[in-house]
């Protein structure tokens, strides 16, 4: 089971940024009929490379890490 807090303090602030592009994208006026959905896509795929961290981390059995840098 994924602990409730799973996400780190980066990983956190970076999701409420997606948020907020998200909120601030659909303040500007439309061009195109399906950019909110391409928008949205890409907001999603993100989300999904943080839950990916999540599982890793969680679950390295499973979803090994391929890489460890050091930053």
């Amino acid at each position: 089971m994924v602990k409730p807090n799973s996400l780190t303090t980066k990983e956190r602030i970076i999701m409420e940024y997606l948020v907020e592009a998200w909120d601030g994208f659909l303040e500007l006026d439309k061009q195109h009929s399906s950019e909110n959905t391409d928008f949205m896509n890409g907001i999603h795929q993100l989300q999904g490379i943080l839950g990916m961290r999540i599982l890793r981390r969680e679950h390295p059995d499973v979803f090994p890490v391929k890489i460890k840098e050091e930053r």
